[in-house]
């Protein structure tokens, strides 16, 4: 193998090394390489149904990947994922980021039919884009890192076709995010020692009780041990997808996953944020509002794109 070659593998290779040692344990995965792209399949689902054209969707789902990236200082934040209990830190960073995007909404219509205002306007578009998806990243992420999911589940006659986000101004009794330590999935045990260190009061399950539930698919007993008294690592309540513990529990009533009924409800989420974000334009800007939302959709004559289709199939 000439050098060029070995060099581009070798570069592969240590960053899906580097991916897979920086948050072995993401939820709702982004990269295809390290367990699929899932927050992408999420804001698909939700924003294709509500007729966002394909542009729009490629950017917000852009903002969305941008919270996974090593060394972007997103990756370790706890607010950016709902990790480490910090729920509402978490939902103050999802105002913060809300407010950026309704302060940007008027600029995305251009000033003018100019080169230099629809370029600006242009910008501002994909800024806005940018900081939705960002915002829609930790809100997919809670229905995995939480335990909402099981303390429906746990309720009697829940409709397993339709469990509604969370209702944060009557959030359930017994609701946390886990601890996140990196390398968790390497050693539970270190991993459960320095959240007891770092963190006060904190009250885990003890190693061979953990071993016990990583052992069990009973779904009864999964449920119980993420809804009682001890607080919880990561990875104890992550359901990105089959692979982690959670995740792979089988529902007996609608005989899915907790992972995929989670990522049912981050989609109903999802249709809910952009909801909320079309009222607050509409109460914002009410004379530019209709056109204001068919941009941000993609829709609006901001800019042109150009697509080439190359066709390799052989018969050209």
């Amino acid at each position: 193998m000439n050098s060029s070659k070995t060099r581009g593998w070798l570069f592969v290779v240590l960053t899906l090394a580097a991916l897979a040692a920086a948050r072995p344990g993401i939820a709702f995965k982004t990269f295809w390489a390290v367990g699929g792209t899932i927050h992408e399949q999420i804001t698909r689902r939700s924003l294709s149904a509500l007729g966002f054209a394909e542009p729009a969707i490629y950017r917000i789902d852009k903002g969305n990947e941008s919270q996974d990236h090593t060394g972007a200082n997103n990756l370790g934040a706890p607010t950016h994922h709902f990790d480490d209990e910090l729920i509402n830190a978490s939902r103050v960073y999802m105002r913060t980021v809300f407010k950026d995007v309704v302060d940007t909404a008027p600029n995305i219509v251009p000033k003018s039919s100019s080169k230099a205002d629809r370029k600006a306007a242009m910008k501002a578009r994909r800024h806005a884009w940018h900081e939705w998806g960002r915002l829609l990243h930790p809100i997919q992420d809670f229905y995995s890192h939480s335990n909402y999911l099981e303390l429906m589940l746990a309720r009697p006659n829940t409709d397993r076709n339709a469990i509604p986000p969370i209702n944060w101004g009557n959030r359930p009794a017994r609701l946390q995010t886990g601890y996140f330590v990196v390398r968790e999935n390497l050693n539970r045990s270190l991993a459960a020692s320095a959240v007891s260190t770092n963190h006060p009061g904190v009250t885990l399950h003890g190693d061979e009780e953990y071993q016990r539930h990583k052992a069990s698919t009973d779904f009864a007993a999964a449920l119980a041990y993420v809804n009682g008294a001890n607080n919880l690592l990561h990875l104890e309540l992550n359901k990105d997808n089959t692979s982690q513990i959670q995740g792979s529990i089988v529902d007996p009533v609608s005989r899915r996953t907790l992972s995929v009924l989670a990522q049912e409800i981050a989609v109903r989420e999802t249709n809910r944020q952009w909801a909320e974000l079309e009222t607050e334009i509409r109460r914002r800007y009410p004379n530019k509002a209709d056109d204001i939302i068919e941009r941000f959709k993609g829709l609006g004559d901001v800019s042109r794109s150009i697509l080439f289709l190359v066709d390799t199939s052989g018969s050209m």
